[in-house]
């Protein structure tokens, strides 16, 4: 298939007008500003046409292809990340059989006595796993608080985004998803930038956003990677984010 010879990217999609292409294609991308002008909202979406040069259709394809997007840790691999994750099923697991035979045990006590049924061990154990699950990570929160050098609690979300993603790897073989790529976004005073609640990933250099300005997301969750994002009161304190100078972007 023919590419891009700018970008690096095969020929715009016929009905979307937006490119496709791998993670790696992607940050190679040279990107372009956003401004908000003041006092105005802009929805930004796959799905405006005016947004179709800064949006691309990523297929995410491997675990390399996760990492380069900032989706998973770039430093650890991915076979000990496959294991803590494992672990923490296992003692999920195992936390969830133990409320589960103490419950039966009581059931049991109560009938013999005349007291009320309860739903059986079975009933209850995907039940318990799937709560406990959710938000209980140990083992994947330990090997992130040594990779950050810093604690990572247990409970923490970012062990469960992490999941998510491997999780949803593993199980469509596939994640195709639009990414927003801009070099720096800037919302003056007044103004708002709407994320469409669609969008998991946003990539920019750096996000500046007047005192009187914001950015909403009204999704679950978006992932912003991006060099700063910061306030402003006067657009002269604004500095413009180098060539090169993005998080995402390998070196040369």
């Amino acid at each position: 298939m023919p590419t891009d010879p700018i970008g690096g990217c095969p020929p715009k999609d016929e009905e979307t007008g937006i490119k496709r292409c791998t993670p790696k294609e992607l940050i190679r991308h040279e990107p372009k500003d956003l401004e908000v002008p003041e006092r105005t909202e802009v929805f930004l979406s796959p799905f405006e046409r005016e947004f179709a040069d800064h949006y691309f259709r990523v297929e995410l394809k491997s675990h390399q292809d996760l990492r380069l997007l900032g989706l998973l840790p770039s430093g650890i691999p991915e076979d000990k990340l496959l294991q803590a994750m494992a672990a923490d099923d296992e003692e999920a697991r195992k936390l969830a059989h133990t409320k589960q035979t103490a419950q039966v045990d009581r059931a049991c006590h109560c009938e013999s006595n005349g007291g009320p049924m309860v739903r059986p061990y079975g009933v209850g154990l995907r039940r318990d796993y799937a709560r406990i699950r959710k938000s209980y990570h140990p083992a994947t929160a330990a090997l992130l608080s040594d990779y950050y050098r810093t604690r990572v609690e247990w409970d923490s979300p970012l062990p469960g985004i992490l999941r998510y993603w491997a999780n949803r790897l593993a199980l469509a073989g596939e994640i195709s998803m639009y990414v927003p790529l801009f070099r720096d976004i800037t919302i003056n005073r007044g103004a708002t930038l709407t994320v469409d609640p669609s969008d998991k990933l946003l990539l920019a250099g750096s996000i500046w956003i007047h005192r009187a300005g914001q950015l909403v997301h009204r999704g679950g969750y978006l992932k912003i990677w991006a060099k700063s994002i910061l306030q402003f009161s006067d657009f002269n304190d604004i500095i413009r984010t180098e060539a090169r100078n993005f998080p995402w972007k390998p070196n040369p």
